[in-house]
C-alpha cells in the first residue's frame, strides 16, 4: 500500500520524493524522508533534498569507514593498475575508485540496531559494488580520453587491470563487510558430537583448498631466493610459513583455561569439560574487544598475503604488458580458488561460532549436568 504522504503530494513532488528516497542510504532514508515531507514548496524541497543527500552520505561514510578494508582495497587497486607507474592517470584511477567505494559504503552501511537484511542482498552487495566501481572507472577513462588523452591509461593496462580487479574487489568486499543482523535462530537436528565432526570436515576442505594454491604453484616463493644450497628448501618454506601463520592464529583465539582444564573433581562433570574442549578446537575467531584481536587480524592478513603470492607473481608481467608464458589454466585456478577461500573465510568462522554455541547448549549435557 502506498504511503498516505505520497498520495498528498503533487506529481512533480512525488517524483522528486521517490528519486530522493532511492538515492538516500538504506539505513537512514526513512527518517530523512519524513523530515523532507514537511517542506511543500518545490524549490525549498529541492534545496533541502540536496542538503539531506549530502549530509546522509557524509555521516554514513564516516560511520562505515573500515581501516583494514580500505587498506586492502587500495593495495589491490594499486597492484592491478600499477603498470601505469606513478602518473596522473594512476592518480585519477585511484581517485575514482575511492569516491565510488566510499559512496557505496555509505549507501549500504547498516548499524547494529538496524532491522535484519536479506542474506541474498548481503551476498549480492559486494558484486554490485565491484560492478559499479568498474563501470565508474571505465566511464571516467572514456571522459578523460575526450578531454585530455595524455592523462588516460593505456588500453591494455586499463582492461587487464579491470579484468583482475573485479573478482579481487568482490572477494575483499565480501570479507570486510559486517555480518551482524544476519544470524537466524538455528535448531539443529543433529547432536553436538556430529556437529563437531561435520564442521571440522568443512574446515579440513577449506585448509586443503589453501594448500592446493600453495603446493601446485612454483611461484609461491620469490625468485630472489637461491634454489640450491639453501636450507630449509623451497618446498619446506611453501608449506611451513602459511601453516605456521594459521597455527598461530588458531592458538590466539583459544581460551587456554577451558582447553587445558583436564583436572577432574568430585563435583565436576567430565562430559561438560569435553564439550568445552571441543568448543575451543573450533576455528571461530575473535571478536572486537577480545584479547589478541589485533594480533589475530595481523596473522590473517599475513596468511592471505602469502596465499596471494602465486597469483601476484603470475599476473604482474601480464598486467605490465610484457610478453610472458602465462599458464592460463593455472592462473584461473589460483584466481578462482583464492576468491572462494577469501570470500568464504568469514562465513567459515561464523559457522564455527554457531557450532560452538550448539556444543555449549547441548541439551543432553545440560540434563546430565543437572
Amino acid at each position: 500500500m502506498r504511503n498516505e504522504t505520497e498520495d498528498q503530494v503533487q506529481p512533480p513532488q512525488w517524483f522528486l520524493r521517490s528519486m530522493v528516497k532511492k538515492l538516500l542510504p538504506r539505513d537512514i532514508r526513512q527518517g530523512y524522508i519524513e523530515l523532507l515531507d514537511e517542506y511543500r514548496e518545490p524549490v525549498v524541497r529541492l534545496w533541502h533534498s540536496g542538503a539531506a543527500i549530502w549530509a546522509a552520505y557524509r555521516i554514513q561514510a564516516a560511520a562505515g569507514f573500515n581501516k583494514i578494508a580500505w587498506g586492502l582495497q587500495l593495495a589491490a587497486a594499486n597492484f592491478c593498475f600499477s603498470a601505469a607507474s606513478l602518473s596522473a592517470g594512476l592518480f585519477l584511477v585511484m581517485l575514482v575508485i575511492v569516491l565510488t567505494l566510499a559512496a557505496r559504503d555509505a549507501y549500504t552501511h547498516r548499524s547494529r540496531e538496524s532491522a535484519p537484511i536479506s542474506p541474498l542482498q548481503h551476498a549480492l552487495d559486494p558484486g554490485r559494488d565491484s560492478v559499479i566501481a568498474i563501470a565508474s572507472l571505465l566511464l571516467s577513462q572514456a571522459l578523460v580520453v575526450k578531454i585530455s588523452p595524455t592523462m588516460a591509461l593505456p588500453e591494455t593496462t586499463l582492461f587487464r587491470g579491470s579484468f583482475v580487479f573485479f573478482p579481487v574487489l568482490s572477494a575483499l568486499r565480501m570479507v570486510c563487510r559486517p555480518r551482524f543482523n544476519l544470524s537466524m535462530p538455528i535448531k539443529p537436528k543433529i547432536s553436538a558430537d556430529d556437529m563437531f565432526r561435520k564442521i571440522w570436515c568443512l574446515n579440513f576442505l577449506w585448509i586443503m583448498a589453501c594448500m592446493a594454491i600453495i603446493t601446485t604453484n612454483p611461484d609461491s616463493i620469490p625468485d630472489f631466493l637461491p634454489e640450491r644450497d639453501f636450507y630449509p628448501s623451497h618446498d619446506f618454506l611453501k608449506t611451513m610459513i602459511p601453516m605456521q601463520l594459521l597455527h598461530f592464529w588458531f592458538r590466539s583465539q583459544m581460551k587456554r583455561l577451558d582447553r587445558y582444564n583436564r583436572i577432574q573433581t568430585l563435583f565436576s562433570y567430565e562430559r561438560k569439560k569435553k564439550k568445552l574442549w571441543k568448543k575451543e578446537l573450533l576455528m571461530k575467531g575473535l571478536r572486537k574487544n577480545e584479547p589478541f584481536y589485533v594480533t589475530s587480524i595481523i596473522l590473517q592478513v599475513l596468511f592471505f598475503m602469502f596465499l596471494a603470492i602465486p597469483l601476484a607473481n603470475g599476473l604482474w608481467p601480464w598486467l605490465a604488458g610484457r610478453e610472458t608464458d602465462l599458464h592460463v589454466f593455472r592462473l584461473l585456478f589460483n584466481l578462482t580458488t583464492l576468491a572462494i577461500v577469501v570470500g568464504s573465510w568469514n562465513y567459515l568462522k561464523e559457522a564455527n561460532r554457531i557450532a560452538g554455541e550448539i556444543i555449549e547448549q547441548d541439551p543432553n549435557m545440560q540434563e546430565k549436568a543437572a
